[in-house]
């Protein structure tokens, strides 16, 4: 389905909005600390994340394993260019599992991600 993503700063925090067919799915980041939430249309509530990726092989970003998945060249060649000489380099699986509270509490690289998911 065709779907582009917009994204919106928004002071301490950066909205994604994916436009995906007439629907839309908004996804919210924040830098300190990390928290990663999704616009609940029917509550109108932020709902922290379970879990999100990134395929750096495909471009696809997933949140809450395939709940919402997009493909978005834009953002990960950013992420990679920002993070040029850290531990991303030479990776193309990247997995965060979220807490309650919507911070990350794990992550994992391409093959250790199969640790993750157990």
């Amino acid at each position: 389905m065709p779907c582009t993503v917009e994204a919106v700063d928004m002071g301490g925090a950066t909205l994604y909005r994916h436009r995906i067919g007439t629907g839309v799915e908004t996804v919210r980041i924040t830098a300190e600390p990390v928290t990663m939430a999704i616009w609940a249309n029917d509550t109108k509530q932020w709902s922290p994340l379970r879990g999100a990726s990134a395929r750096f092989s495909t471009n696809t970003v997933c949140f809450n394993g395939k709940d919402l998945c997009v493909v978005n060249p834009n953002y990960l060649n950013s992420v990679r260019e920002d993070r040029a000489n850290t531990r991303l380099q030479g990776r193309d699986l990247v997995m965060v599992h979220f807490g309650s509270d919507g911070r990350v509490d794990a992550s994992c690289y391409d093959d250790a991600c199969a640790l993750l998911l157990k």
